[in-house]
């Protein structure tokens, strides 16, 4: 998942919710599907490097995943 170009901020917004977080120290995003079905972690490794993002996790069935 290494070398994307970074979390996609452009798809529809009544589909995906973001969170911006810091993890470890570096910007982070954490995306979750409208129907809680799907959760995104991406963490910009060099803080304002847009090519820097790196997709670190996809977990499915995100409504197991505690939002708070």
């Amino acid at each position: 998942m290494e070398g994307s170009t970074g979390p996609d901020f452009t798809v529809n917004l009544l589909h995906w919710r973001y969170h911006l977080a810091a993890l470890r120290g570096c910007l982070s995003t954490c995306l979750f599907s409208s129907n809680g079905e799907d959760l995104e972690i991406w963490v910009m490794e060099e803080y304002n490097k847009k090519n820097s993002w790196v997709h670190k996790f996809n977990i499915g069935d995100s409504s197991t995943v505690s939002r708070d």
